[in-house]
């Protein structure tokens, strides 16, 4: 589904569009969607391969036919979004980095072309829970301060309260569901959601139905009153437990 979505692969039927435009129409909107929307695969610092981090952020703004300082300003910037200071590690090999830094360095890399929209493809796995959540940042501050559209794919369910205003989610290849979050909380139970890929959290808020006297498995079960989100329902859920006596 991801590579349809800027030209890599070519649906056999029906169309993708982009503001309206088809872009497998011609070699023109094809091109276009290419340059307006970046592509980030899993394990992007599989992809990595040029001798300095500089570099290879470089790769595709040169391929853009930009001048060299332009270039070189894209590649400042790209890092800087990304956590790594210019002078410190400009010329530094990508290889002797960590799986995290490693892995914004792939992402500055599609940062740096400057497309209008972001697709990634699990940018979280694999990562410890440090490096995930200054990924997850990066992408919050390009949706909220640089107004681009980022679409993410994951399993990672527990990623989906930390960033997504709204969620896709597909069961046998189609659109189940188009909400947002705490919406699709009020229709779904944990096991409904997310089967055994459930974030810890949203189980918890399940576990506080069911000892509230409410099944699981009930659609539209309703969260705890005044509970709007997930971060509101684990306060929520301390309240209730410090309440019941069952904490030190």
């Amino acid at each position: 589904l991801l590579q349809h979505l800027n030209g890599l692969l070519k649906p056999d039927s029906g169309r993708v569009l982009l503001c309206g435009e088809d872009i497998n129409k011609d070699k023109r909107t094809l091109r276009d969607a290419r340059f307006r929307v970046g592509l980030c695969f899993q394990y992007p610092e599989y992809q990595l391969f040029e001798e300095t981090i500089a570099k290879d952020i470089a790769f595709g703004p040169r391929n853009f036919g930009l001048s060299e300082e332009e270039i070189t300003e894209r590649v400042k910037e790209a890092m800087d979004f990304v956590g790594l200071d210019y002078k410190t590690y400009a010329d530094r090999s990508p290889f002797r980095l960590s799986g995290g830094q490693m892995r914004r360095v792939a992402i500055a890399g599609v940062i740096a072309m400057e497309p209008d929209v972001l697709i990634l493809d699990e940018p979280t796995s694999g990562l410890d829970p440090v490096s995930r959540d200054e990924i997850l940042d990066i992408f919050i501050s390009l949706s909220q301060d640089e107004g681009k559209t980022v679409f993410c794919s994951t399993h990672i369910t527990s990623d989906l309260d930390r960033c997504a205003d709204n969620i896709i989610y597909l069961k046998q290849g189609r659109i189940a569901e188009n909400e947002p979050l705490c919406t699709l909380l009020q229709k779904y139970s944990v096991v409904q959601f997310s089967a055994d890929n459930a974030p810890k959290n949203i189980e918890l808020i399940d576990a506080r139905r069911e000892k509230d006297g409410m099944s699981a498995l009930v659609r539209n079960s309703e969260l705890p009153a005044g509970v709007e989100s997930v971060p509101a329902g684990l306060e929520d859920i301390m309240v209730h437990i410090e309440r019941e006596g069952e904490t030190k």
